[in-house]
């Protein structure tokens, strides 16, 4: 997923009535639809785990070809389908994976129908200018995974090459341009992409086993080795999709953060760009990582990732989380506000009753083998989902808008949706881009509301 650089300013809360993300699996289990991210891209298939990997049936365990806009999960179905904020008798719905970029989200439905809302100020939700608060069609053929990075978005049709559209000045296109760029057709990612994310200026996609990444590239987020390419104006970019040195073939799944990104590979994780805050693993803080870092030795049970602004969480196949990188928020799970960690810590708190994983701007949600969200970090927009906006919370808790039935769960910069069993959405947390979906832009959304996608 991606997010915007923005300084956030909490407002009064709106009350709102209750109405109605990039293959591969971010969860545990077998792959799930795919549409994440990151933050989260998804692609067709069961219900199951955030991601760009990860959702199913659900969601983007994340978002993953196979997966969905949750990060970091791997798909499996949630539970019985849950109320959202009081909202009863709400219609079943036709959703069957999310991803959410910093501020805007999209839903595949059913059909291989894309519908996007929120900031769509570069065209990054709808691929044409225009106010999106409310979920609408995207002109792009049926597809099978979607991925939303900060301000573009990018998806892979079930036939023909991908697309990517929205801001595109630091190259993530595929190209350089100060205009807002309708879908472009990706040619050099091929007709066989299962795996799709964006991060603030760049976008990586898994193909197969290899993974090629593209875009802004002055913190070493391409994982080449180094930090220059073409001269992007305020930024260093590479246009041309290619692999990070060392990693691939045999990349199973991976996240991207705001400038830096993880691939699995082997059970291992390696991780590269930026390193200010730690968000790459490595025991020190520096300002970038050019070269892939193996934060995870093969082997080691690692089957998803998912970044957040400037943090970084990873699931296991024991069920356990981990995560480092920046902590003043609490968003790491550790109980604490500390400024950094900068090697992976175990959220203990959880357990190990974890499917899928996904990390907002400064907050992260988990989601439940048995259904329910678990998030902690920032709220101060109330994407806590605890139904109150307050001070940062450092402690994985239930959350109070959804109890139970989730398939999928991706977050965004300062907001969170969840997919349910029955196929409908609910969002809440900071929504005055639009991106609850409900028509109204409200400066906090504490309660869970429904933003409603057309079904045939």
């Amino acid at each position: 997923m991606g997010w915007r650089r923005r300084a956030a300013t909490a407002a009064a809360a709106i009350a709102l009535p209750a109405c109605q993300l990039v293959g591969g699996s971010d969860e545990r289990g077998s792959p799930a639809p795919a549409v994440d991210a990151g933050g989260t891209g998804a692609s067709a298939g069961a219900a199951g785990n955030n991601g760009a990997g990860g959702s199913g049936g659900g969601s983007s365990g994340g978002s993953g070809a196979g997966g969905s806009g949750g990060e970091g999960g791997s798909s499996g179905a949630g539970g019985s389908s849950g109320g959202a904020g009081g909202t009863g008798g709400v219609p079943s719905g036709c959703v069957t994976a999310l991803a959410s970029g910093s501020s805007h989200v999209c839903a595949r439905r059913s059909d291989g129908a894309l519908y996007c809302w929120g900031a769509n100020d570069d065209a990054q939700a709808i691929a044409t200018a225009g106010f999106a608060p409310t979920p609408k069609l995207v002109a792009v053929p049926a597809v099978k995974i979607v991925g939303a990075g900060n301000q573009f978005t990018c998806a892979m049709p079930t036939v023909g090459y991908a697309r990517c559209w929205g801001h595109s000045e630091l190259g993530q296109l595929g190209e350089q341009t100060s205009a807002v760029a309708p879908p472009k057709e990706m040619l050099q990612l091929g007709q066989s992409v299962d795996e799709i994310r964006g991060g603030e200026g760049f976008a990586c996609a898994r193909v197969g086993g290899e993974l090629l990444c593209w875009g802004a590239n002055s913190s070493g987020q391409l994982g080449r080795g180094h930090t220059t390419g073409a001269d992007c104006g305020a930024g260093i970019c590479i246009f041309l999709p290619a692999p990070p040195t060392g990693v691939g073939p045999g990349v199973t799944s991976f996240g991207v953060g705001w400038d830096h990104a993880c691939a699995v590979q082997d059970g291992g994780l390696l991780c590269w760009g930026r390193n200010l805050e730690g968000q790459v693993g490595k025991g020190s803080t520096g300002v970038g990582q050019p070269t892939p870092y193996a934060v995870f030795a093969a082997g080691s049970g690692v089957v998803s990732m998912a970044g957040g602004a400037f943090h970084s969480c990873a699931l296991k196949a024991d069920g356990s989380v981990w995560c480092w990188g920046k902590n003043t928020d609490g968003q790491l799970g550790l109980g604490t506000t500390s400024a950094t960690e900068s090697s992976p810590q175990q959220v203990l708190d959880l357990g190990t009753d974890n499917a899928q994983i996904s990390a907002g701007g400064y907050h992260t949600c988990v989601r439940r083998t048995d259904g329910t969200v678990w998030c902690w970090g920032a709220n101060s927009f109330g994407q806590l989902g605890y139904g109150v906006a307050a001070a940062p919370f450092p402690h994985p808790t239930p959350i109070a808008t959804v109890t139970g039935g989730v398939t999928q769960v991706v977050a965004g910069e300062h907001h969170t949706c969840v997919l349910l069993a029955d196929a409908t959405v609910r969002c809440w947390g900071r929504g005055e881009h639009g991106q609850m979906g409900v028509g109204v832009p409200v400066a906090e959304q504490v309660t869970a509301v429904q933003p409603l996608v057309p079904c045939l």
